[in-house]
């Protein structure tokens, strides 16, 4: 009687893990009343409807004669049973174990843990480990499922047009890669400063491929990071200001803490683009980061702007705290497709 009413605990309860308090609470009483008296009061708590362990009590404390006369079947009084009950405890039994504690590791958002919890339980290796050695495995995979899922959300909003790694950078191609100077930028220190950087070169030597690099070692270090081209950037800011959005959209570029600029110079800049990328950068200018590829030479930026006195302001926020990476050769143009006979 005693298996059955803990069945009919567990089932009356919306989550089985619910009334497995109540259960190891009713078993401690064999402890204290004997394995007869227990079965009987069982018994009786089926008979009026009373499925909890303070109900269970009572009937013992009383004394009930219903409890005392009842007639138990023997078998069920034999110390043996009382190994096999132990069994449907949640504590115990691994096929009732796994499940509730799969669901509550789920509902509390611990996916990794519950991950690292299925695998864990079917690797024999790992049984004789200490309980402390597996909340530390636990707590392990918990930590790079976060990492792992806070790294592939920074990179899916970064929007980078390579997927560019610093470990996939051949630094003996010939193109005056400063290696000392881009292991320093890798760091990341001069995001931390709220520094800007400039790599310039001509066509083909990797600009916007190290650009994203660095974006991408920038979203290891849980920063935020977004790439856009610098015409394509003008005609969205164009389009936000037609329909009233442009205040929010330049409030979500200040927040970002690398932004990366690419094709700085690919063509002329107006009079409305001077002025989004003036506010830009004010409003970047000491608090976050700026990454510019331009294909141009640097000495060539203030001609480009077509406006000293915006070009001069917009210059000394771009270039006063900015470390300038300029690259040399062709190694990495692709060569030109000759047009057939």
């Amino acid at each position: 009687m005693l298996r059955l009413l803990i069945d009919r605990i567990i089932e009356d309860r919306p989550h089985p893990e619910q009334g497995y308090r109540s259960c190891l609470g009713i078993i401690r009483l064999e402890k204290r009343f004997g394995a007869e008296r227990l079965e009987a009061a069982a018994l009786r708590a089926i008979e009026i409807q009373a499925r909890n362990y303070p109900s269970v009590k009572s009937i013992l404390e009383k004394g009930a004669r219903s409890c005392c006369n009842a007639r138990v079947p023997r078998a069920r009084a034999d110390p043996t049973h009382q190994h096999q009950r132990l069994g449907l405890l949640p504590l115990k039994g691994k096929k009732m174990l796994t499940h509730p504690t799969l669901n509550l590791l789920t509902r509390l958002g611990l996916t990794g843990m519950a991950e690292a919890f299925t695998s864990l339980a079917d690797n024999e290796e790992v049984h004789g480990l200490a309980h402390a050695e597996w909340l530390a495995l636990l707590l392990d995979h918990e930590a790079t499922w976060r990492n792992n899922r806070r790294l592939a959300l920074r990179l899916r909003k970064a929007k980078l047009r390579h997927h560019a790694v610093p470990e996939d950078i051949d630094y003996r191609a010939p193109r005056g890669l400063d290696r000392r100077l881009f292991d320093m930028l890798l760091k990341g220190d001069w995001i931390k400063n709220h520094e800007n950087c400039a790599i310039v070169g001509p066509t083909g030597v990797g600009k916007s491929w190290l650009g994203c690099a660095l974006g991408h070692k920038a979203c290891r270090d849980n920063h935020s990071v977004l790439y856009t081209r610098l015409p394509r950037l003008f005609e969205e800011l164009d389009l936000a200001r037609g329909d009233g959005r442009l205040t929010s959209r330049m409030k979500s570029i200040a927040a970002v803490e690398l932004l990366i600029l690419d094709d700085w110079g690919l063509q002329a800049i107006d009079a409305n683009a001077r002025h989004h990328l003036l506010e830009i950068l004010e409003d970047r200018y000491g608090r976050r980061s700026t990454l510019v590829t331009s294909q141009l030479p640097i000495a060539k930026w203030h001609e480009l702007i077509n406006d000293p006195t915006y070009a001069d302001a917009i210059l000394d926020r771009l270039l006063h705290n900015a470390h300038r990476l300029e690259l040399n050769g062709d190694s990495m143009r692709r060569p030109p497709v000759l047009p057939r006979p």
